[in-house]
């Protein structure tokens, strides 16, 4: 099966990963948890941690995350479970202060690319990405991305055609190192 990166948005998306361990001289401390910049705060959550999700067609993405070069940027490694070549990339973010927002850069092994920046809401953030793959077709993707609880995040994807936004995917991610819990739980979604 030929994986194509708009299936798997956001660091995906939404950049989800097996840690690659980065050189010991690129993390503040070996679990990858400094006290990031202040502008990085918000996904301070994410650091130090993997967290696994579904999409719901038998793949799996994993991401890890870990703070590198003391803090100033956030780097995400993940690859997708069950697809064929393996799917995987690796996302930098970053501050930008020319516009005041958090940015990212996203490479996948699949040679593409991907540029985009978080957008603050009362949900979380959506996440505008301009995806160019290995032969420079640009796609154009957005992702819902929401913190549920220390232990869970979302990340709903849409993907713009000539109709407008159409769905692609959403998965409930969990932090590995937390017990499993039932989505459909009312303990799980009162935390949402």
């Amino acid at each position: 099966m030929k994986i194509h990166r708009a299936e798997f948005s956001f660091s995906a998306l939404l950049p989800l990963a097996i840690a690659l361990l980065a050189p010991a001289c690129l993390a503040s401390n070996p679990d990858g948890s400094s006290k990031p910049d202040d502008q990085l705060a918000p996904l301070a959550f994410l650091a130090g941690h993997c967290w696994e999700g579904e999409f719901g067609n038998g793949h799996r993405d994993v991401q890890c995350y870990e703070w590198v070069y003391d803090g100033k940027f956030l780097r995400s490694d993940h690859h997708v479970i069950g697809t064929e070549p393996r799917y995987e990339g690796i996302t930098w973010y970053s501050w930008d202060a020319q516009n005041n927002r958090i940015r990212f850069h996203y490479f996948t092994s699949l040679g593409a690319v991907s540029e985009g920046h978080l957008e603050t809401t009362a949900e979380g953030f959506v996440v505008p990405e301009e995806h160019r793959d290995g032969e420079g077709k640009l796609t154009r993707i957005q992702t819902l991305f929401k913190q549920i609880d220390p232990l869970h995040y979302s990340a709903g994807s849409q993907i713009w055609s000539e109709d407008g936004w159409q769905p692609m995917h959403t998965a409930v991610y969990r932090r590995q190192d937390a017990p499993a819990a039932d989505p459909q739980s009312d303990e799980f979604t009162t935390q949402r």
